[in-house]
């Protein structure tokens, strides 16, 4: 081949590059092709320089071994071969490309499927500069939002085989948003977004995020809208000012930050997300009552088959499985809180309680409502009574209404349903006979309830104000009141000994039951966990250790290692989350604003 030849050959290469080797090696077969054109000639191109890469153990091609041409290109050959929407189907592509030229070429897919995932590119760009693992769980869980799910599931096929999730996500179930980017990701909320430019014109946003509000203690730029992380002090800012955030409903995402470019309006969130919504794109989704779920908790099948019941407001209990959108309606209840139990050598059981102050406890393998407890009058707590106008008659005394509900499994292999009045009143129930086991009263409110083992004992452990009262699970009888040192209660869970402990400040406590349960110790000092905190669940990871699980009205699903307090992992949900449950298998149930999710925790 002579050299005007070759050198004609090497023109074919973009972005200022020569092409590489292998790319200048399909050249000449393709323009051998009878007709042959720019289009043969970058198709070819680009199926070298896929066929170059090196090979996982399954046979799909390793992109972490990409050359740096082929990141920034690639995106751009396949767009002049008419191949982009191949490509897109392939989530080492989507990981391996540099942002800013996908983003460039993503307007030329054509099939509905390649444009389900551009949308959801567009979604996870700002996390993909992450490490490998991170990066596929967020373009995974942003697949799962689009529809995307044949990306979905690719991912979670070649994890397997490239070292595998942090998390990964099940299934969700979301109302339709409109396609948006984001564009940068920090921790804490956004307070201000100030728009600048380079000095080439390039159009750059400057974020600021912090723990409080008007506190900004960090600070970011990028370009607009690959989100290419910018050095301070080359950009010339338009603006000292950003506009004010919007007001929000009660089903939208908060919007703490606001900005309008010609590309679209930059919000920020409490999340720390900077979004950009094309022109002025309404981003808030309404909640489906069928979907809005006030409790959910894991249970066991027999075949190990997992599920969440799941109470939800429109008075159904479902069973969803952990591993398919697929439910099961096992029953009716306008409940608020939910447990599972399992009986030595029995079914699955499912407890439900509302504020009609019944519970019922349910079959969940059948669907079959198995007993009703109903819970007897009580009295006002002191300074709690109503007031009534004179010469009318008082109303009748109705049964208390309940609150929360949990089970548990006593040392001689009773299943106990204990469920806490508002009226201050513990109340049990033999779950599988039916049998009232009495009621104790606290002699004041309590918050929520969960069971707890300690030395072989089965314990209740109610949240009441700044403390832990714990009581045998047997007998009903009183154990201890440990003082907690927080706020008052607003959640807690245990696993085993451990109680787990959220207060009305956004302190994440600690703690471990001892002797029985007649003893606590602290497990060092308290953790900041996000404001709006939302649900708090509590169990073990594959390797034993325990964890607690925590979600936001934020958007956000925080995973903290109990035995000292630190964020293990962060779920970017983008949705305001309502409640979290955590099953033993490590999958986490999301009831949303806008839907249900279900993530799992991956091994190692």
């Amino acid at each position: 081949m002579d050299d005007t030849s070759m050198a004609g050959h090497r023109s074919y290469g973009l972005g200022g590059a020569d092409l590489p080797p292998a790319g200048l090696a399909a050249v000449p077969a393709a323009l051998a092709q009878p007709d042959a054109g720019d289009r043969e000639v970058h198709a070819a191109i680009t199926d070298a320089l896929v066929g170059a890469l090196p090979a996982l153990p399954g046979g799909e091609p390793d992109w972490r071994g990409a050359t740096a041409y082929a990141r920034a290109n690639l995106a751009g050959h396949a767009v002049r071969g008419g191949v982009l929407d191949r490509l897109m189907l392939d989530p080492g592509f989507l990981l391996a490309a540099e942002p800013g030229a996908l983003l460039a070429a993503l307007d030329a897919v054509v099939s509905a499927e390649a444009a389900a995932v551009a949308h959801a590119y567009r979604r996870a760009v700002a996390y993909l500069r992450d490490d490998w693992g991170r990066a596929a769980a967020a373009l995974q869980l942003a697949a799962r939002r689009t529809g995307a799910e044949q990306l979905a599931d690719r991912i979670g096929y070649l994890s397997d085989q490239s070292g595998g999730l942090p998390w990964s996500t099940r299934w969700m179930l979301v109302g339709e948003e409109e396609p948006h980017q984001t564009v940068a990701a920090l921790p804490g909320t956004v307070h201000q977004l100030l728009l600048g430019r380079l000095p080439d014109g390039t159009p750059v946003v400057q974020a600021a995020a912090g723990s409080g509000v008007g506190r900004a203690s960090v600070r970011g730029q990028w370009t607009l809208p690959d989100g290419a992380p910018v050095a301070a002090g080359s950009v010339r800012w338009d603006s000292d000012e950003d506009d004010p955030p919007p007001r929000r409903r009660g089903w939208e995402r908060e919007v703490t930050a606001r900005a309008w470019t010609p590309l679209g309006t930059l919000r920020g969130g409490p999340d720390g997300v900077v979004r950009l919504w094309p022109g002025a794109a309404d981003p808030s989704t309404p909640a489906g009552e069928a979907f809005s779920t006030p409790d959910a908790a894991g249970a066991v099948l027999a075949g190990g088959r997992g599920v969440f019941v799941v109470c939800h407001r429109n008075g159904a209990i479902g069973a969803w499985d952990r591993e398919a959108t697929e439910v099961v309606k096992i029953g009716e209840h306008s409940a608020i809180a939910a447990a599972c139990v399992s009986p030595p050598g029995g079914p699955a059981l499912a407890v439900t309680a509302g504020q009609d102050g019944r519970a019922l406890v349910f079959d969940v393998a059948a669907g079959r409502l198995l007993h009703t407890f109903q819970t007897p009058p009580a009295d006002p707590l002191p300074g709690t009574g109503a007031y009534h106008l004179p010469g009318r008659e008082p109303p009748q005394d109705r049964p208390e209404s309940l609150r929360a509900v949990t089970a548990g499994v006593t040392a001689d292999g009773r299943a106990v349903a204990v469920a806490l009045g508002f009226r201050g009143w513990l109340h049990r129930w033999d779950a599988v006979t039916g049998e009232d086991l009495g009621r104790t009263f606290l002699g004041r409110g309590g918050e929520t309830v969960r069971t707890a083992r300690c030395d072989g004992r089965a314990l209740a452990v109610v949240g009441s104000w700044r403390d832990l009262m714990v009581f045998d699970l047997a007998s009903g009888e009183p154990v201890a009141v440990h003082p907690l040192g927080a706020e008052s209660i607003r959640s807690l869970d245990t696993v085993d000994a451990i109680v787990a402990v959220v207060d009305h400040k956004e302190k994440l406590y600690r703690c471990r039951l001892r002797d029985g349960g007649t003893a606590l110790d602290v497990l060092g000092g308290p953790t900041a966990v996000p404001r709006y905190n939302k649900g708090l669940s509590c169990g073990r990871l594959a390797d034993a250790r325990p964890v607690a699980v925590t979600g936001s009205e934020s958007g956000v699903i925080r995973v903290w290692d109990l035995t000292n307090g630190r964020m293990l992992h962060h779920i970017p949900v983008e949705d305001v989350v309502k409640l979290v449950a955590l099953a033993d298998d490590g999958s986490i149930f999301a009831g949303l604003s806008g839907g249900l999710a279900v993530f799992r925790l991956e091994p190692g």
